[in-house]
């Protein structure tokens, strides 16, 4: 009984957060109050034991890397990556979208999403601009550098916050996630990427004229002829990450939790770049993404400790008998929950179910996780709203005033996104499930 209430305040919640974006925070601190108030009072659970409930070591590792990312693009190097990427696309639209959706999927892998974008976006207008992109291709362009980001932050065990709460919560090492995760990431972004090259081409879509492609080349090259990498930043934020990485490869051997390595590391850097990093923990950190995954963690915990988390699990099992039945059900709640009420809320509340599923054994933990792991990033590249990368991608759009080759204001919105989310969709979790049911 309390447990189906408990479930009711944090659907509600989630569905008036999602419906009223402006007052989340208020709207998730409101359930989570109301939440651990009714576990507290009438389930009779322990404030002290819905804390311990809690995930820290996750939010340790999101409030480090997001500071490590905020910190290692001041030193302008993937900016200046982009900037190569558009010279050597020699100003043609299918190397465009090739070598910026390549480069989109290779930093998240190591940097959060939103930062990510902030970095390439910029220098990806600034050639559609000096090209004069038709509205088909700026839509394409944008929908898979929004799907190359979903997949390369679902790669590494950095790169999102699925992934990051696997690792933070001890799901799954490092390593295991590394090895299952980026294959199968890298085989998914190769598949969509040659299938929307291909649907591209088969529009008979044309180049810019050559004229047109040097002067889009040459306004590049003027824009950004003072653009240098900051190597007092850059040595020491790659020395850093290394030495992290080497420990997160032995954490198990050494008995350091990813979170105790992730805080060591990034106060390292804190101290060697101090007037920075003072600078970005008191202007730039997003302070309200940690406070509102507190506050679902929190909810997420009285869930767990009334139970009803665990009634869920029993009654999957009962339900769907067969093994590969259970998984696929599992991974595709998870992805459709992703894509309404985003990644966070979703693998938060299905990774404990999951957990229960696995404990009952039969299950290979380490292949669900993952399976997880994809479907909420087959979720997030679903609708534009999914993922935070999304919102952020069309608002830099509609600022930036970009114009068609016929002079209209370029689109990139829901509706824009939609027939592209769903083929993305589609194709990341059909190989999600592909993977799971190969390795059960």
């Amino acid at each position: 009984m309390i447990g189906s209430v408990l479930i009711i305040v944090m659907i509600a919640t989630l569905i008036i957060q999602a419906l009223i974006p402006a007052r989340k925070m208020v709207v998730i601190f409101t359930g989570a109050t109301v939440t651990m108030t009714i576990a507290a009072t009438w389930g009779n659970q322990r404030i002290s034991s819905i804390y311990n409930g809690v995930p820290w070591d996750v939010l340790v590792i999101l409030l480090g890397l997001g500071i490590f990312s905020s910190l290692l693009a001041g030193s302008r190097l993937f900016n200046s990556l982009a900037v190569w990427c558009s010279r050597a696309s020699r100003g043609k639209y299918l190397l465009v979208l090739i070598m910026f959706s390549s480069i989109m999927f290779i930093i998240s892998c190591a940097l959060n999403n939103l930062t990510a974008l902030l970095l390439i976006l910029p220098v990806l207008l600034s050639i559609l601009k000096a090209l004069g992109a038709t509205q088909g291709f700026i839509a394409l362009c944008f929908s898979m550098v929004i799907v190359a980001c979903n997949l390369g932050g679902a790669a590494t065990p950095i790169g999102d916050f699925p992934a990051i709460l696997l690792m933070g919560t001890g799901s799954i090492s490092f390593v295991r996630y590394l090895i299952l995760a980026f294959p199968m990431c890298l085989l998914l972004f190769g598949v969509i990427l040659v299938l929307y090259a291909v649907y591209y081409n088969r529009k008979g879509s044309e180049d810019a004229a050559p004229l047109e492609r040097s002067l889009a080349l040459v306004s590049m090259a003027k824009l950004y002829r003072n653009y240098t990498i900051d190597k007092t930043i850059l040595y020491p934020g790659s020395g850093v990450f290394c030495i992290m990485f080497g420990l997160w490869v032995i954490a198990g051997r050494i008995g350091l939790s990813p979170g105790v390595i992730c805080f060591l590391g990034i106060g390292s850097f804190m101290v060697i770049k101090n007037r920075a990093a003072e600078d970005i923990v008191r202007h730039q950190v997003d302070f309200e993404s940690i406070l509102f995954l507190t506050a679902l963690f929190l909810m997420v915990s009285c869930m767990a400790g009334s139970g009803i988390l665990g009634d869920i699990a029993g009654f999957m099992t009962v339900y769907f008998t067969d093994t590969k039945s259970l998984v696929c059900a599992l991974m595709i709640c998870c992805g459709i929950s992703t894509a309404i009420f985003s990644a966070g809320p979703s693998m938060a509340t299905m990774l404990p179910i999951a957990q229960q599923i696995i404990a009952r054994g039969g299950v290979p933990g380490e292949t669900v996780y993952v399976g997880l792991a994809l479907s909420v990033c087959a979720g997030s590249s679903f609708l534009l709203t999914a993922a935070t990368a999304g919102p952020l991608a069309q608002s830099i759009v509609e600022k930036s005033g970009l114009t068609t080759r016929d002079g209209r204001r370029a689109k990139f919105d829901f509706m824009t996104f939609l027939p592209f989310g769903i083929v993305s969709y589609a194709i990341i979790q059909v190989g999600g499930l592909v993977f799971v049911l190969l390795r059960i």
